[in-house]
């Protein structure tokens, strides 16, 4: 039978659209831009609190995701 872990990931896959990998870093991004809009937390900060293992991977993610540093897309919120 077709159980366990992987059968999950590929069910999650076919429901959500997306790996569960990138569910949680979509879910982690949407956290951060909140942050960057609504906080005057660190950058550091936002990324420990988003789940990120450090600001680097928090900024490679959301310059992915976004096409803009986080560091820049607050200055462009704030201004």
């Amino acid at each position: 039978l077709d159980t366990g872990p992987f059968r999950l990931m590929r069910l999650f896959k076919r429901e959500v659209g997306l790996t569960m990998h990138q569910f949680v870093i979509k879910k982690r991004i949407e956290y951060v831009k909140d942050q960057l809009a609504n906080s005057k937390l660190s950058l550091v900060q936002i990324a420990y609190d988003a789940g990120f293992s450090s600001q680097s991977h928090m900024n490679a993610c959301y310059v992915k995701e976004m096409g803009i540093s986080p560091g820049r897309h607050r200055q462009i919120l704030k201004s």
